[in-house]
C-alpha cells in the first residue's frame, strides 16, 4: 500500500538498517511510514506489513452459483471471469476482478460441506478474507509462534491456481482468514 503524505505533515526521516534492506522511516504523531528511498517518489511512502502483500479476495457463500453469478454480474457491471470446482473443498467457486480485487462466491457441492453448514449456520454472505502473501509457509510458521490457531498444518491447494492455509475466526476476531500464495507449479 502506497500513501501520499499532506504537505500538512512534517516527518522526521530516519535511516533504519534492520530487515530485508536498509529504509528510510518518516515517523510523525499520526502513523509509522517506510519507505525505500530509491523506488518512491519524494513524499511517498511505503506501509509495509512484512509478509502479506493485500488483501487477495473477499469471500461470499452462497447457496447457487447459477442464481448468484448473474446477481453480481448485475451488481458489478462485469463478467465473472471463471468458474472452478475444488474437489478437495466440496466447493465451487465463480471470480471476479474488480481493479485490484476480487471477489469469490463459494457454493457448495456436498450437503455437509464446509460451505453448506456455513449457510445453514449463518445465511449466505461474508465467508472469508484472503490475504496474499510472499512465502506461505513462513506466514504460517510465524503466525502460529504468534499464538494464532492455524486450520492446517500444511499449505493445500485452493482455487485460482493458490496454496492456501485458514486461521481459525477465534484466532482473528471471529473473521475466517485465508492466507494464499500463487502455485509455483502453475
Amino acid at each position: 500500500m502506497i500513501a501520499r503524505l499532506s504537505a500538512s505533515v512534517a516527518p522526521e526521516v530516519k535511516t533504519i538498517s534492520s530487515g530485508p534492506a536498509c529504509i528510510r522511516a518518516a515517523t510523525c504523531s499520526r502513523a509509522n511510514f517506510t519507505a525505500s528511498s530509491a523506488c518512491q517518489p519524494k513524499g511517498w511512502f511505503r506501509l509495509d506489513i512484512w509478509g502479506m502483500q493485500k488483501i487477495e479476495h473477499i469471500g461470499i457463500a452462497v447457496k447457487n452459483l447459477a442464481d448468484s453469478i448473474p446477481l453480481f454480474e448485475k451488481l458489478l457491471n462485469r463478467s465473472c471471469y471463471k468458474v472452478e470446482t475444488v474437489e478437495s473443498e466440496a466447493v465451487k467457486t465463480a471470480f471476479f476482478v474488480l481493479g485490484n480485487d476480487k471477489l469469490e462466491l463459494l457454493e457448495s457441492t456436498d450437503p455437509s460441506g464446509v460451505i453448506a453448514r456455513y449457510i445453514e449456520r449463518f445465511g449466505e454472505g461474508l465467508h472469508h478474507i484472503a490475504l496474499a502473501v510472499d512465502d506461505i509457509e513462513a506466514e504460517m510458521k510465524r503466525l502460529s509462534e504468534a499464538g494464532f490457531h492455524l486450520l492446517q498444518d500444511r499449505p493445500k491447494p485452493g482455487a485460482d491456481n493458490k496454496l492456501v492455509c485458514f486461521l481459525h475466526p477465534k484466532s482473528a476476531n471471529g473473521v475466517l482468514i485465508e492466507l494464499c500464495m500463487e502455485s509455483v507449479d502453475s
